[in-house]
């Protein structure tokens, strides 16, 4: 199963953590989809080994449509089609960006399961 980083900072006994949070106040920070794709874009764009199974997922979840699904399978490589891909998800919100992610995590799962580990 993968799961999403979360680190809890835990407050000194000074009454702040290393980011100056006071007392009550609990800070977290999340790499959330949207920075997870950003940040790994180039792994992802050389290791997706097979790009038409992402594609028919979106594609079903209507966050691509028939045009944007044969622009992408038009590319020669893996490598291509995901540079494609990217570009077209690099205008997505950050909804449409997590059910990206979910759909790369169901299809790739030991690809971002490696990813999330580093």
């Amino acid at each position: 199963m993968i799961k999403e980083k979360f680190v809890t900072l835990s407050l000194s006994s000074t009454g702040r953590n290393a980011q100056g949070a006071q007392f009550g106040q609990q800070v977290q920070s999340f790499e959330g989809p949207a920075n997870f794709l950003e940040k790994h874009r180039e792994a992802l764009i050389q290791r997706v080994a097979i790009v038409p199974p992402i594609l028919d997922s979106l594609l079903s979840k209507k966050l691509i449509d028939n045009e944007c699904y044969d622009e992408v399978l038009s590319e020669t490589t893996n490598q291509r089609k995901m540079r494609r891909l990217y570009a077209m998800v690099s205008a997505w919100g950050n909804k449409e960006k997590l059910e990206f992610f979910n759909t790369l995590k169901e299809k790739q799962p030991y690809l971002i399961e490696d990813l999330m580990g580093k």
